[in-house]
């Protein structure tokens, strides 16, 4: 296995949106992750309701454009892509950010080599777009699996709760090769303690 980066128990906080994001976007050698824990972090952040994956598309008319809703959520969901796209193995720079987001760059000018909005072939724009229609896809699977807020939920006790997280952490960390966030016997250890303390038991990862 990969050397891993030893931290300890306390140093090591919960997976970021952006690191998701980043996760799933891609590394430069273009391996990509399942794109169903981006989907569900963004429905819960957003508290999104399977009529609002609508609000995935960039608001046009002038209705659209008065939503405050419609505009927040696309504006979360493109910034996050934004921020973390991967294009030709190229990871989006700071300053390119600041271009694509800046009215006077033309859309043909190069960035990083690649257009700013107007390619035959492949540009920054035309890529995030194309990213966010997936994720609007992975969204809606997950809000028609029950994935979302409904009125007839029932929550789940706190065990259900805890372990329903703490295993899908220990799962991530052992299922992965390039899992490099701390050292996994560590986590394993720590994580298993917790589970022990609060009387739910992990499931070992095969």
């Amino acid at each position: 296995m990969a050397t891993r980066k030893k931290n300890t128990p306390a140093d090591t906080p919960a997976l970021s949106l952006s690191q998701l994001m980043a996760a799933w976007l891609g590394a430069v050698d273009g391996v990509e992750t399942s794109t169903a824990d981006i989907a569900a972090r963004i429905a819960s952040d957003l508290s999104l309701t399977k009529d609002e994956t609508k609000f995935f598309a960039p608001p046009k008319t002038a209705d659209d454009k008065a939503n405050n809703r419609h505009v927040a959520v696309y504006d979360f969901v493109y910034r996050a892509v934004e921020e973390n796209i991967v294009v030709k193995g190229q990871r989006i720079l700071p300053a390119t950010i600041a271009a694509l987001r800046d009215k006077n760059v033309n859309g043909t000018d190069k960035l990083q080599g690649i257009p700013k909005s107007v390619s035959d072939v492949t540009c920054w724009v035309g890529q995030i777009k194309v990213r966010i229609r997936t994720l609007r896809g992975a969204v809606e699977r997950h809000l028609e699996t029950g994935g979302g807020k409904t009125t007839n939920r029932t929550d789940k006790t706190d065990p259900e709760f805890m372990l329903s997280h703490l295993q899908a952490m220990f799962n991530r960390a052992n299922k992965k090769e390039t899992f490099e966030l701390c050292d996994v016997p560590t986590l394993n250890a720590w994580a298993e303690q917790g589970a022990k303390m609060m009387g739910i038991k992990l499931t070992k990862v095969k």
